[in-house]
């Protein structure tokens, strides 16, 4: 039974010479969900303007049991499609959960965090150009031949 492929499998036990006792299914699933789609929304009427994500995701093996949401570094909570987003954060983890207890997991940033990042990142191009910027005498100087 230990070199079973990822499948679903039914098992009849019986004595010999009588019919069958009890019939078994055994699904064995070690593959996650697979997710079909997350999506950021802006506002709509209905969510009152606020922002929200939408999350789909399928298993064909055993099937989504739930899905659950952590902002930042709080509980993971149960729930269900569409999720209002928090007015800040830094970053939302949606898990998808199977019936076999398969996660499958995608994280969005925040605005925080994604404000963040391009703070850094402009940061290390202009440390990098300044860089080039002192360098660049001292190359020409060690490379020029003086006659």
């Amino acid at each position: 039974i230990d070199d079973l492929d990822e499948s679903i499998y039914y098992f009849t036990l019986k004595r010999i010479g009588e019919e069958g006792i009890a019939r078994y299914r055994a699904m064995i699933d070690i593959t996650p969900p697979e997710w079909i789609g997350v999506e950021v929304n802006d506002g709509v009427p209905e969510t009152n303007y606020e922002k929200f994500v939408t999350f789909l995701a399928k298993d064909t093996l055993s099937g989504i049991n739930h899905y659950e949401v952590q902002v930042d570094d709080g509980s993971s909570d149960l729930v269900i499609a569409p999720y209002i987003l928090p007015d800040e954060y830094t970053k939302i983890k949606i898990s998808a959960v199977d019936n076999a207890g398969n996660i499958a997991e995608e994280t969005i940033i925040g605005d925080v965090e994604r404000n963040a990042r391009v703070i850094y990142a402009v940061v290390g191009l202009i440390l990098v150009g300044a860089v080039i910027v002192w360098i660049k005498p001292i190359r020409e100087r060690i490379f020029t031949k003086e006659n």
